[in-house]
């Protein structure tokens, strides 16, 4: 198992994610949760960059860095 891999472990037993014998797309309603968890954030980066007056930041939040 990579040092990746472990991380990953880890985090999904720390938060109680089922952890299957191999990768699979989760159900639908965690498919949704997830979609509506990422816009929500996005709309917070852009939100606060907006009000910053720097909307750079928001793009590179949104893109991950």
């Amino acid at each position: 198992m990579s040092d990746e891999q472990r991380m990953v472990t880890e985090f999904h037993r720390a938060f109680d994610v089922v952890i299957g014998p191999l990768p699979s797309i989760p159900d639908a309603a965690t498919c949704t949760l997830r979609v509506k968890v990422l816009i929500a954030v996005a709309q917070c980066n852009l939100h606060f960059a907006a009000a910053d007056g720097d909307i750079d930041i928001a793009a590179c939040r949104s893109l991950g860095y």
